[in-house]
């Protein structure tokens, strides 16, 4: 908020960057008021006209003025997403929470989370996800990937394995650059669908 109180101070005639100065403090306060913030989210949710790309500016822009009171916006992240928990619980659809990202709190627990796991990411966890990320990736490309839909032999995910029972043979080609003279290795599958299907 800093910044924008100096570019506004900058910008603008005296009369007019006082009255902005004042206007952001007095919403600051505001927004240090949790019932302000709880009424001022639901009030935003239930607009017909906010839509998605409105929530993910909302969320983001809450978190930025929030990020230097965490404690706070902790607070105020699991009171809003209990309420959304018990909304979903007696609308049924439990299952749905935090799938398609579609409210203010899921996308600022989005936020918060990436402020929360930036340091512990970048210093001790980074190094491993992304060995577990290339061992993964090694075991999906042992079989063959269709290259159209993405589906492979093997893969965690349900959805993006092939159904289908498939006769495969390994296809190993070599390239040889003059220039450099280095031997690249492809590994390719010559792929034949057998007829019966899994």
């Amino acid at each position: 908020m800093s910044s924008l109180l100096i570019f506004c101070s900058q910008q603008l005639p005296d009369e007019q960057a006082l009255q902005i100065k004042t206007a952001l403090k007095e919403f600051d306060q505001l927004i240090n008021n949790r019932t302000f913030l709880f009424l001022f989210i639901q009030t935003l949710e239930e607009q017909p006209t906010f839509m998605m790309q409105d929530k993910t500016s909302v969320a983001s822009l809450l978190m930025v003025i929030l990020q230097s009171k965490m404690d706070y916006c902790t607070s105020v992240i699991k009171v809003l997403l209990g309420k959304l928990i018990e909304k979903h619980v007696e609308s049924n659809r439990a299952k749905l929470l935090m799938r398609r990202n579609e409210s203010v709190v899921e996308k600022m627990v989005s936020n918060w989370l990436s402020f929360l796991l930036y340091t512990f990411l970048k210093e001790s966890a980074g190094e491993p996800l992304f060995t577990l990320f290339y061992a993964i990736k090694q075991q999906v490309e042992k079989g063959p990937v269709d290259t159209i839909t993405g589906e492979g032999r093997y893969g965690l995910s349900e959805l993006k394995i092939i159904r289908q029972q498939i006769d495969y043979q390994p296809l190993v080609s070599n390239r040889l650059q003059k220039s450099t003279r280095v031997i690249n290795r492809c590994r390719k599958y010559s792929v034949g669908l057998s007829e019966t299907t899994a």
